[in-house]
């Protein structure tokens, strides 16, 4: 709505009227009583005077702002009121309050237009002036205001002479000073002052707004920021100085004025600077002229500080522009032009050459360089550069392994020798360009007692003899002679070098290259100079074995490897206390380099003696023995990450010395000294030379397997020998039986064996410790009813069953039952003993690692052989997941051939027909429902025939059944590809008659004949999904509760016209349904509660359940106090930055104490670009190169995931990001040295509660501690469960679909039936509820019979 303009003065005669008002001492003491901050109002009011002044000033009319003016007149019109009457409505109340908040606004919107930057600067002076601590805030919003609200227009107020340039640019000179010293107060004017991106990026803008706009004199800031920098740097002058680095406008006033930047270079670098504010420094001053930047660089090269961080800076700077200059695609995303971008590349590229031909000129500078200044970060791109200056003789050069180094382009005579231009040119240029460099590699490396012109003519000596000898049929044998002389650089002087170099090319045609190696060896071990670095060279080279062709003497050659390698020495000395020798022939191979080169530079730890040294060791020569080219070439190539992983293996077996010293130092001495010894030999053993592991799997696995060795309570051990020091042979059993590699084993399989070893321990220190009798305390506290009686009439029963088959349990590797599995195997015997008195199902709350695989084994096994003439098959396992299937039935597997019980697991390979030939199926629904889609299809295209089990007298067995029941409404239905005639290929199906002729016109009509209007009601079914996808409103995807994501299937109708094929769910089938048909169910689960059962009464045909609670075998558990709640009542945060930067807190907070386990929603929300997932990964691959460097990250978002990491979870040095696919059945392992266990980090709250539960149970596991903390975006809001129930509707068309496959036993296909059972199964979901109630399942499998079979 327009308004009128105000008469003039009319603000300004108002607000003096409620200055009056206000000051009243009447009015006050009436105010004071509705007005809580009336002091405030009052201020307001006399300043807003002022500010109209200083508004009107600048030209503005204060009555033209008609808002502003009406509603100051009607907050005069009810102070009036209010003044005038004793009594107040709630109404006046309301709207006083409504104006004392809105005049604040109005004063702080007419001082933002009436002040101007001079004034600012004033006030920033005052403020400074009074109380800097107090005013930071105030400060920090002036700073803004001033770049946001003042320049350029508001700098100052003069009618007189309102556009003086030189006044303006000194204000600003001011205003630059203030802003440089006061630029940190910034953040606390912001929302988000904690905020560091927010805060980084705020400064950005600020400075990038100040510099850009004009007038501006960028040297003068310069100067400032210098000033700074050199006499009180803080974290903002240090953010202010990187990005000003990258501003454009201050490269070009430095290239414009490059002497006057030059000098002030000069005189930076004379004061310490911060790191962060060298690299940007440097950046800057290349982009000074060449000339400057070289006088620069002559001036502060001493300082090996600047030198080297000038010249790391260019390095980057020049891959950078390099890289733009080279890709077009990036000119276009950096709005970079090509030819802008050429010119940056040139410029830097430029400073180079000028550089290094200075530098070519003073050994002491080549010499600082390559010893000082080059190192790992700057070798790429120092070769890159070098190459691009100096052409194949530098780019023929290969450093990408540690043998050789960029740095030894500078040593003196070979960086001269790249000026030498008789040098170019030659056939075989690459072979030749390396020889010079190796030659160059020498020890007396710049003290060469040649002139320049003598070195030149020695060179081009070699180039003639090279190019004599030299052809591609013998460029092999050059290039294994340049890896030679590459393998022993730095040994013998230059001169010794080249004679060797020329000798060698002299013998290629007549001697074989291993003769000329071993006379070059032989040649080098006689100077009796450097037979230590002549043997690590080897060694580095995976050429140790070389010396058995150059000394024919072995007892010399082991005396040699002892001699140049203590830890080896060490080695022989351990051996010969076991009458053990070195084989030369056999161990003496390349792969001993490894463990040689290794070992060398570690130093025997001095708090042990000889015998431990020599243990140690013995264990990494074993491990790290490896011999394959494939070996050869991780070793060469990833050095760096060996000499690490040998490093860390060597701190594992120092902690398994130390844990068993410790471990002995009570009664039983001698006791653990057995048992370390014997965990020693069977390390030594397992990593022989007859286990042919490749170098990548042993140190996988290597250090896996001994933290396996100890990673168990040795206190449970003492108290095992406490109750019967004869137990101590049971205890070597267990070591044997889980630390002994068999021959069968790769490394993984070893390593997942080792992996038990904690357990068996817990299993036997259980048996003995518990009786009996404190299980059934612990039973009759869980289970009040009859249960335990149960338990007393049959626990004999299964003891003595567990006599005679202890064969099959031992195949198990199981020589005890814990009580609490003979008290689940006495309640299942009983159950399944008494079928006539135990109607309904049985369900049993056990956990995992409690022996619940083996409850499902022997419950299975039981039920088969009380029905062995029974139908197959006579027990289905379903699990959660896949690989839990595969594993039990692996695990078990040789447990029921003992029993003559044909087994299978169902894998996405299998066929229905052994379904019905075996006795039990272990299977997870997903994969299980695969194979029935799969067949199906197969039946339906090309006619093989499908063969459905009949499961009407199984017994269903489910692990964790009440997870498997609610999550069944996840179960989806899939689509698959069916040929149909188009008769013309440009349909576009978007008419009904269109899609009518790809079916049998006849079977159409039979069909709404008996279905009224069906195909109708499809179509346009069928038609809405079209618009709906086309206008992009059909949603794509779906997230289980697992975190799995799963995508719908395109419309039909679109896929019709752009594929010109069909898709459709031929097979329905529903979860529910499939678990009713079963004749009994037995259910197990670690998670449920019997008041939740009632849940699932009506799945069960309302029979009553038995349902029994086993406690552990180690007794009750105190979860309460052993899993702490890090942060309760836990965080929420509904801004996205917070919420990640609460993270980031939580794990900096714990990753030094515990592995860590976070939960995070990989479903990514409407309008976000990135899922919670993605954002939490990106935290923590950035924090991997900060606080997070020495930590693992591991990433879990499939099954596959969960079964290759899940040994890795709980070790210290790991954190986990996961969805909450790992939430069910995942029993992770904490290392025993961890005190506090495993922290999880919850980021959402999952639909269900009882996947809240299941998330929550993965830490705090088996009586251990463990910790969990809660940050999230939203609030805790379970979803309820109803009661689970068959749904009519999914029961009807589920035994439809299994009525037609079972029905359709044609042997050969047949395309008309495929296509009308497809369109009969689309159009019968196109029924509602109520609808398909009005037909009988005979009818409508009548309908089948008649129309389609």
């Amino acid at each position: 709505m327009a308004h009128t303009t105000a008469s003039l003065g009319k603000t300004a005669h108002i607000v003096r009227e409620l200055n009056n008002l206000f000051s009243n001492t009447t009015n006050i003491i009436q105010l004071e009583k509705i007005i809580p901050n009336l002091g405030l109002v009052q201020s307001f009011l006399s300043k807003l005077h002022c500010i109209i002044n200083i508004y009107e000033r600048q030209g503005h009319k204060i009555d033209q702002q008609t808002d502003c003016l009406e509603q100051l007149k009607e907050f005069k019109k009810i102070i009036e009121e209010i003044i005038n009457r004793p009594t107040h409505d709630f109404r006046r109340l309301v709207a006083i309050g409504h104006y004392v908040s809105a005049i604040p606004q109005s004063y702080k919107l007419l001082l933002e237009f009436g002040q101007t930057l001079e004034e600012i600067n004033e006030m920033i002076a005052r403020k400074v002036e009074n109380s800097l601590t107090e005013n930071k805030k105030e400060i920090g919003t002036l700073i803004v205001l001033g770049i946001d609200k003042k320049i350029p227009n508001n700098i100052y107020f003069d009618t007189a002479n309102p556009n003086d340039n030189g006044r303006k640019l000194k204000i600003i000179e001011t205003y630059y000073g203030y802003f440089i010293e006061y630029i940190l107060y910034i953040r606390e004017s912001l929302d988000m002052m904690l905020n560091d991106n927010n805060y980084r990026l705020e400064l950005k803008r600020l400075q990038s707004k100040l510099l850009e706009t004009e007038p501006s004199d960028i040297e003068k800031y310069f100067v400032k920021i210098k000033s700074k920098m050199m006499n009180n740097p803080g974290y903002s002058t240090e953010i202010l100085l990187e990005y000003l680095a990258e501003n454009i406008r201050i490269h070009i006033s430095i290239s414009n004025n490059s002497i006057i930047y030059y000098k002030h270079f000069i005189e930076i670098f004379q004061v310490p600077l911060k790191a962060k504010c060298m690299e940007s420094l440097s950046n800057l001053t290349f982009k000074l002229n060449t000339t400057p930047f070289l006088d620069l660089f002559k001036e502060v090269n001493k300082d090996n500080l600047v030198f080297k961080s000038i010249y790391d800076k260019g390095i980057q700077l020049y891959l950078s522009e390099y890289g733009i200059a080279s890709n077009s695609q990036e000119n276009v995303s950096n709005n970079r032009s090509s030819a802008t971008a050429k010119d940056a590349y040139e410029q830097v590229k430029t400073k180079f050459k000028s550089l290094f031909s200075f530098i070519s000129t003073d050994k002491t500078l080549l010499n600082q360089l390559r010893d000082l200044i080059i190192d790992e970060n700057n070798s790429i791109g120092t070769h890159f550069i070098l190459g691009d200056i100096y052409g194949l003789r530098i780019r023929n050069l290969d450093f990408s392994d540690e043998d050789t180094d960029v740095k030894y382009c500078f040593n003196y005579h070979f960086f001269k020798s790249l000026s030498y231009p008789k040098l170019d040119d030659i056939n075989g240029s690459s072979e030749f360009n390396q020889l010079l460099f190796y030659i160059h590699t020498c020890a007396d490396k710049d003290a060469l007692k040649f002139t320049d012109s003598a070195h030149e003519a020695h060179l081009w000596k070699l180039k003639q003899h090279f190019s004599s000898v030299y052809n591609h049929d013998n460029s092999t044998s050059f290039n294994a002679l340049i890896e030679f002389f590459k393998m022993l650089i730095n040994i013998g002087t230059f001169k010794f070098r080249l004679d060797r170099v020329k000798l060698a090319i002299s013998k290629l045609e007549k001697d074989d290259i291993i003769k000329i190696k071993a006379t070059f060896l032989k040649d080098c071990l006689d100077l009796n100079t450097q037979g230590r670095e002549i043997y690590l060279q080897l060694a580095r080279s995976f050429s140790i074995d070389l010396i058995k062709h150059v000394i024919i003497d072995r007892t010399k050659i082991i005396n040699k490897l002892r001699e140049y390698n203590s830890n080896f020495n060490l080695v022989i000395k351990y051996r010969e206390t076991l009458n053990a020798s070195f084989d030369i022939e056999t161990e003496l191979n390349s792969g001993f380099s490894i463990p040689y080169y290794l070992s060398a530079i570690l130093t025997a730890d001095p708090n042990y003696n000889e015998e431990i040294n020599g243990i140690f060791m013995s264990i990494l020569f074993k491990v790290f023995t490896c011999s394959s080219e494939n070996d050869k070439e991780v070793f060469l190539k990833n050095k760096k990450d060996i000499r690490q992983e040998f490093n860390k293996l060597h701190e594992s077996v120092k902690r398994l010395i130390v844990y068993y010293d410790a471990s002995g130092n009570g009664n039983y001495r001698d006791h653990y000294k057995q048992f370390r010894d014997t965990s020693i030999q069977h390390i030594l053993d397992g990593f022989s030379e007859k286990n042919q592991d490749s170098l990548s799997e042993r140190k996988e696995c290597a250090r896996a397997i001994i933290d396996n060795f100890i990673n168990y309570n040795s206190k449970k051990i003492s108290q095992i020998l406490e109750i019967n020091q004869d137990l101590k042979d049971e205890v070597l059993n267990i070591f044997n039986a889980f630390m002994k590699r068999k021959d069968s084993y790769n490394s993984e399989a070893w390593r997942k064996n080792t992996s038990k070893l904690r357990d068996q321990i817990d299993y036997l220190h259980a048996y003995h410790r518990y009786k009996e009798k404190d299980f059934d305390e612990w039973f009759k506290r869980l289970n009040p009813d009859q249960g335990y009686k149960i338990i007393l009439e049959n626990r004999e029963t299964i003891k003595q069953d567990f006599l005679i088959h202890h064969e099959a349990f031992e195949s198990l590797q199981i020589k005890y039952l814990q009580h609490n599995q003979t008290g689940a195997l006495a309640l299942i015997h009983d159950y399944l003993s008494k079928p006539t008195e135990k109607n309904g199902s049985l369900f049993i709350k056990i956990g995992t690692g409690q022996g619940k695989s083996l409850a499902i084994a022997e419950t299975a096994r039981r039920i088969i052989e009380n029905n062995r003439n029974a139908t197959n098959p006579k027990v289905f396992v379903i699990t959660c997941y896949d690989h839990l299937a595969k594993r039990d039935h692996e695990n078990y597997e040789k447990y029921y051939k003992h029993f003559d019980i044909r087994t299978m697991y169902c894998s996405s390979s299998s066929l229905t027909e052994e379904f019905c030939s075996k006795d039990m199926i272990y299977a997870d629904l997903e994969t299980y429902f695969s194979v029935l889609r799969k067949e199906g299809h197969n039946r339906l295209v090309n006619g093989t025939l499908i063969k459905l089990p009949d499961i009407k007298n199984t017994v269903l067995i489910m692990d964790e059944f009440d997870s498997l029941i609610l999550d069944s409404d996840e179960i989806r239905q899939y689509v698959h590809n069916f040929d149909v005639h188009i008769e013309n290929p440009n349909t576009k199906f978007d008419r009904q008659e269109d899609v009518e002729k790809l079916f049998d016109k006849e079977f159409i009509i039979e069909c709404n004949k008996n279905f009224p209007k069906i195909f109708e009601r499809w179509w346009k079914d069928l038609l809405e999904k079209k618009i709906k996808e086309d206008k992009n409103e059909r949603q794509k995807t779906v997230q289980d509760s697992l975190g799995k994501t799963t995508n719908f299937a395109t419309s039909l109708l679109n896929y019709l016209k752009k594929n010109k094929k069909a898709h459709f769910v031929h097979y329905y089938w529903d979860p529910l349904v499939f678990y009713s048909q079963f004749k009994q169910v037995i259910g197990f689960s670690g998670s449920i509660e019997e008041k939740h059962l009632s849940k699932f009464q009506q799945l069960f045909n309302n029979e009553r359940s038995h349902y029994y609670d086993i406690p552990p075998f180690f007794g009750e558990t105190n979860l309460k106090n052993n899993r702490t709640f890090s942060n309760d009542p836990g965080k929420v945060y509904e801004n996205s930055q917070d919420f990640l930067y609460a993270i980031k807190n939580e794990i900096r907070g714990k990753y030094k104490e515990q592995p860590i386990l976070i939960f995070a929603d990989s479903w990514k929300k409407q309008n976000e670009d990135e899922s919670d997932y993605e954002q939490i990964r990106k935290i923590l691959l950035e924090a991997q190169g900060t606080f997070l460097k020495d930590r693992k990250i591991i990433e879990i978002q499939t099954e596959d995931a969960i079964a290759e990491n899940i040994h890795k979870i709980g070790k210290f040095d790991s954190i986990t990001l996961a969805t909450r696919i790992i939430g069910r059945g995942a029993d992770i392992k904490v290392d025993k040295s961890i005190k506090k266990g495993l922290h999880l980090l919850l980021t959402y709250y999952p639909p269900r509660e009882n996947i809240f539960i299941q998330m929550l149970g993965r830490t705090a596991r088996q009586d251990e501690k463990g910790s969990y903390s809660i940050i999230v975006r939203k609030d805790k809001k379970f979803v309820e469960v109803a009661d689970v129930v068959v749904s009519p509707y999914n029961k009807i068309i589920h035994e439809l679909t299994e009525y037609f496959y079972r029905s359709y036993t044609s042997p050969s296909n047949n395309s008309n039936v495929a296509l009308k059972w497809v369109l009969f199964s689309e159009l019968i979901r196109t029924m509602n509820s109520a609808e398909i109630k009005n037909y009988k399942l005979e009818q409508l499998q009548e309908f089948i019979k008649r129309n389609i079979l």
